[in-house]
C-alpha cells in the first residue's frame, strides 16, 4: 500500500468514525471493521519491517 492510499484509508475511517458519531450511520452499517483490520494490516507490516532493522 502506497503512502498516499494510507493518507486516504486514514481519512475514510475519520469520515466514518465521524458519522457513527453523530449518529449518522449506524456501527454495524458503516463498514469500519473492514476497513479497520485493513490498517491493522497495513500497521502490522510496517512495524515488522521496522523492527528487523534493529
Amino acid at each position: 500500500m502506497t503512502e498516499r492510499e494510507l493518507i486516504k484509508l486514514e481519512g475514510t475511517i475519520r469520515k466514518k468514525m465521524d458519522d457513527i458519531r453523530k449518529q449518522r450511520v449506524s456501527l454495524k452499517d458503516s463498514g469500519i471493521g473492514g476497513l479497520m483490520v485493513s490498517l491493522k494490516k497495513v500497521d502490522e507490516a510496517l512495524y515488522e519491517k521496522d523492527s528487523s532493522r534493529v
